[in-house]
């Protein structure tokens, strides 16, 4: 795997995508009235992870679209990350859920940091 490939989405578990169904075409379970996921648990967790539907991982619609966008995995993850963000924002969820778009980026910097050290010694 490339450097790009081993990158995960930094998914801090708000709920906030979950509650936000109704936006997504053909969706394979049942939408509560509220356009939230039936699946998903009074406590913001979901109740079929390891199962859940392409749509609702990551990494899976980047590989559907990455041509269709244009962007790198870090950058699709980034602009996943703000709209997170701008969710958790509009449902008064608590700022602990708030994640850093840029963390892919300096993740990265640390990497190469790290890497030209050792290449130095």
């Amino acid at each position: 795997k490339t450097k790009e490939e081993n990158i995960s989405f930094n998914c801090t578990s708000c709920g906030a995508c979950c509650k936000r169904i109704w936006a997504v075409d053909n969706f394979p379970h049942p939408i509560r009235e509220d356009g939230s996921c039936s699946m998903l648990t009074e406590d913001n967790k979901c109740s079929i992870y390891d199962k859940r539907p392409p749509v609702c991982r990551v990494s899976d619609m980047y590989e559907k679209y990455k041509k269709e966008y244009g962007v790198s995995r870090k950058e699709y993850y980034q602009i996943n990350n703000l709209l997170c963000n701008e969710f958790i924002e509009e449902d008064g969820l608590d700022k602990k859920y708030l994640t850093n778009p840029n963390a892919y980026f300096e993740k990265e910097k640390i990497q190469n940091i790290s890497e030209e050290k050792q290449s130095n010694t």
